[in-house]
């Protein structure tokens, strides 16, 4: 509902930025007293672009991409009590903008040079942000990428990548 933005100084960001809709998209969860998922009405637009791309396919900037996380992070540090729901939405990032970038077809496909400064931008945040606390929980192949992550060992977990592509 729009009250639940305005009476929480709740906005979109303004310009084209990584995750933006997902740091919107965390306040209002956040503010939130109820949230209701509507399972029978179509409410989401979603347009195609004419040569089948999208933004989320595309390579991240390293340093944009641990900032923007960086944001989000503080957004949960700051505005979160509940141990409990901090631990599990951490973990949600983790899992989904640090372990899954650093295994989906684009980021092995890309050039050594752009895996390098991925993994290292993400390695240094990993280490400073997560520790080795977020293994519990994960996968066993996140676990292992987190682990390789964890050890700074860029080659091993392109090489483990690749291999669970073959499957």
């Amino acid at each position: 509902r729009t009250g639940l933005l305005r009476d929480n100084e709740i906005n979109f960001p303004e310009g084209w930025r990584q995750m933006e809709d997902q740091l919107f998209t965390l306040r209002a969860y956040l503010a939130a007293r109820v949230i209701s998922i509507l399972g029978d009405e179509p409410c989401y637009f979603l347009r195609k672009r004419d040569d089948e791309s999208n933004i989320s396919a595309e390579l991240v900037d390293p340093i944009s991409h641990v900032a923007h996380l960086g944001e989000i992070l503080d957004e949960i540090d700051r505005t979160v009590d509940d141990a409990e729901l901090r631990r599990r939405l951490v973990a949600r990032f983790y899992r989904v903008e640090v372990l899954n970038r650093l295994a989906d077809g684009a980021f092995l496909a890309a050039p050594a040079e752009y895996q390098k400064a991925l993994f290292t931008a993400l390695g240094e945040r990993g280490r400073a942000r997560f520790g080795t606390a977020s293994h519990e929980g994960l996968g066993a192949f996140a676990r292992i990428r987190s682990q390789l992550l964890q050890e700074g060992d860029l080659e091993d977990l392109v090489a483990l990548g690749k291999r669970a592509e073959a499957f």
